[in-house]
C-alpha cells in the first residue's frame, strides 16, 4: 500500500478523486484534496475519504513514512470549509453526527505520529482553517488567506478551532479572529504565528516543494523514533494539568527510546565523529 503512485478512495472504493494519497521519494506522504467543483468544501463524501486517508497514513507510518504533507490539487484554494448546501439539507441530529466525525478526522490528523505540514496556496476558511491547525506546521503562499467565519453563520468553529487556535496564536488573538470572522492574509498570519513560512511563489507546487524539502531534511538528519516520541511528549504534555505532570510525560517518552538501536547508534557515531545511520528501531 505504501508505494510511489496515487491512491484514490470513495465510499464505494472507486477513484472519484476527492482525496489523493501518494508517497514521494524519502518516505514523505502527501494527502491532496481534489474536490474542484466545491472548492474542497468538507462534504460527507470528502470527509469519508479523509477517514480512509488516515487509515492509509497509519499503515504508511508503520512501513516507514517519515512525514506528511496535507495540501490541495484545486488551484487557488486549500479548503473552503463546510459544504453549506449539503449542511442545509441535514437535520439537527445529522449535523451533530457529521460534526463529530469531522472533529474526529481533525484529531486524527493532529495525532499522526510523524511531522505534518499543511500547504496553503489559497483560501482556508472555517473547517479548512481547522484542518490546517491540526497539522504541526503551516506553509503558505503569498496569496493564502485564512478565516474562521462561523459566528457570522450562527455557529462556532466545531472541529478544533476554539481549542487549537488559542494554543497557537494566544488567547486574545484567537478570540479576535473567531469573534470577528475577519480574513487574515499570509503576511499577517506569519506575523502572529498562524503560519510558519510564506513563499513568494503563488502555486501549490512551490509551497508543497518547500514542505517536502523541510520534512525530508528532518527525515535524513534525525532519528525516526526520537521524532515520534518528541512529538508525543510535546502534545501530551500540553494536555496535562500541571508542569509536574507534563514533565512525567516527558520522562515516559524519554524512557521509551533508551533501549533503541538508534540511541546507541547516535552515541557511537558521535564517538567515531561520523554521521549516524538511523534505522528507526
Amino acid at each position: 500500500m505504501l508505494r510511489n503512485g496515487r491512491v484514490l478512495w470513495s465510499a464505494a472504493g472507486k477513484s472519484v478523486g476527492f482525496v489523493g494519497c501518494s508517497v514521494l521519494d524519502g518516505g514523505i506522504g502527501v494527502i491532496a484534496l481534489n474536490r474542484g467543483e466545491g472548492r474542497n468544501a468538507l462534504s460527507e463524501g470528502l470527509v469519508r475519504e479523509l477517514e480512509n486517508a488516515l487509515e492509509w497514513v497509519s499503515v504508511g507510518v508503520s512501513e516507514g513514512m517519515r512525514g506528511l504533507v496535507v495540501g490541495s490539487d484545486v488551484p487557488g484554494v486549500f479548503c473552503a470549509g463546510a459544504d453549506l448546501k449539503e449542511r442545509e439539507r441535514m437535520s439537527r441530529d445529522e449535523v451533530q453526527v457529521f460534526v463529530t466525525r469531522l472533529r474526529r478526522v481533525m484529531s486524527g490528523i493532529a495525532q499522526v505520529s510523524v511531522p505534518t505540514v499543511a500547504c496553503l496556496s489559497g483560501g482556508a476558511y472555517g473547517g479548512g482553517a481547522e484542518l490546517a491547525l491540526a497539522c504541526d506546521f503551516r506553509f503558505a503562499s503569498s496569496s493564502a488567506e485564512l478565516a474562521f467565519p462561523e459566528v457570522r453563520l450562527g455557529v462556532i468553529p466545531g472541529a478544533g478551532g476554539t481549542q487549537r487556535l488559542p494554543r497557537l496564536v494566544g488567547l486574545s488573538r484567537a478570540k479576535h479572529l473567531i469573534f470577528t470572522g475577519e480574513k487574515v492574509d499570509a503576511d499577517r498570519a506569519l506575523a502572529i504565528g498562524l503560519v510558519d513560512r510564506v513563499t513568494v511563489q503563488a502555486s501549490e507546487s512551490s509551497v508543497r516543494d518547500e514542505a517536502v524539502k523541510f520534512l525530508h531534511n528532518i527525515a535524513v538528519s534525525s532519528a525516526p523514533l526520537a521524532i515520534i516520541h518528541a512529538k508525543s511528549a510535546i502534545q501530551r504534555g500540553l494536555e496535562c494539568n500541571s508542569l509536574l505532570d507534563a514533565m512525567k510525560v516527558e520522562g515516559q517518552s524519554y524512557d521509551r527510546i533508551l533501549d533503541t538501536w538508534d540511541r546507541r547508534e547516535g552515541l557511537l557515531a558521535f564517538k567515531e565523529k561520523r554521521k549516524p545511520v538511523f534505522r528507526g528501531v
